[in-house]
């Protein structure tokens, strides 16, 4: 599998970093006679700029994620001190999770979102559920994380490294200011 779709994928969440993107194709580069003329757009002008040329010029791009995936990753790049961005992933947690398995934890807690926001005719009481709770939820999301990186052959991200080796979580999803 080419694995430069799910990095960019993994970039444009913000699991990745630009740096981590850079060493990554360093990594790439140095162990290749003949690189592609994709890895050296991407070096030499990052994926920010490489992503808003047309697709017949750059054509790889980031993959669709399914729900869960989407989910994990959205949670894990979330600021839950930035009530507007909680108020989005909310939004977009509740406008998702339509026709996937309600056994599944990630989407009964969005569907438990959904009856909050629609109870209260606003998004605000699901905003507040999310900056208690989502914590809870850290080491599933770090597992189906680490599932997405670890199909990028020598991707180390920081984020996910800090927190699987016992590390302060950030204040991303930790809610602290």
């Amino acid at each position: 599998m080419n694995s430069l779709p799910l990095l960019l994928t993994l970039w444009q969440s913000g699991i990745v970093s630009d740096a981590e993107v850079q060493a990554w194709l360093n990594d790439k580069l140095a162990g290749s006679d003949t690189p592609s003329e994709v890895l050296l757009d991407l070096v030499f002008h990052g994926p920010a700029t490489c992503l808003r040329w047309a697709e017949h010029v750059f054509p790889v791009r980031p993959i669709a994620l399914g729900y869960l995936d989407e989910f994990a990753l959205r949670s894990l790049t979330l600021d839950l001190n930035a009530e507007a961005d909680v108020g989005s992933f909310v939004s977009w947690a509740i406008g998702g999770c339509a026709y996937e398995d309600r056994q599944d934890r990630f989407v009964a807690y969005a569907y438990e979102l959904l009856a909050m926001c629609m109870e209260a005719c606003d998004v605000w009481p699901g905003v507040e559920h999310v900056q208690a709770n989502l914590t809870s939820f850290r080491p599933q999301l770090l597992a189906r994380a680490r599932a997405l990186t670890d199909a990028v052959p020598g991707l180390a991200p920081s984020l996910l490294l800090e927190e699987l080796a016992g590390g302060e979580p950030d204040a991303r999803i930790a809610g602290t200011p």
